[in-house]
């Protein structure tokens, strides 16, 4: 990708409310595009979801994911001349959270050099898990419980905290206050 386009990864563990400040990111600006996450794409459109226990599995998941979030973030700086930031509902480190070896088998089995993915994305905010009282429920497609939830984001905080940019978005008692603070953060970014 030629243009400078400033990228902003979302992460965290499924439930902890990525997506709903998505939605509100929407519209947010012309200087915005938002690239949707990568495993939605394809089980919404029909992939079938890997079982977790099965290795072979998610490998071709993963792989699939992997491929496939590099040309989005191609596409969408593509197809939104305008935009001067990406707001990306993950990224490629994500997928550590996913592979049941864990993170450094993860980056071994697909060849991936942390540091290049790091520098690949300006800012990574992290949203953290809200505690069990406060579990919304999961994405009906993916099946994780609170635990399960829990252990992904943990993994993917593991990795993604090494970014020079990383910020961590923490529950709140009120999810509409975690939110707003998500917004304010891309807000700041954007207009910095």
């Amino acid at each position: 990708m030629e243009r400078n386009l400033k990228k902003i990864v979302f992460t965290g563990a499924p439930s902890s409310g990525k997506s709903t400040a998505i939605e509100a990111l929407s519209g947010f600006s012309k200087k915005l595009v938002i690239v949707p996450e990568t495993a939605s794409l394809l089980l919404a459109g029909g992939y079938p979801p890997p079982d977790v226990g099965n290795l072979n599995q998610v490998r071709t998941f993963q792989k699939i994911i992997l491929d496939l979030q590099k040309n989005l973030e191609e596409m969408f700086a593509y197809k939104n001349p305008k935009a001067t930031h990406m707001i990306l509902d993950r990224a490629i480190l994500d997928g550590v959270g996913y592979w049941p070896k864990g993170p450094e088998a993860f980056l071994r089995e697909f060849k991936i050099n942390v540091n290049a993915v790091l520098d690949r994305y300006d800012f990574v905010i992290f949203f953290e898990m809200p505690p069990k009282k406060y579990f919304g429920g999961v994405h009906l497609k993916r099946f994780h419980d609170y635990q399960q939830s829990k252990e992904i984001g943990e993994k993917q905080f593991s990795i993604w905290k090494q970014h020079k940019n990383f910020i961590k978005i923490p529950s709140y008692d009120n999810f509409s206050q975690k939110i707003k603070h998500a917004v304010e953060v891309v807000e700041e970014i954007i207009d910095a």
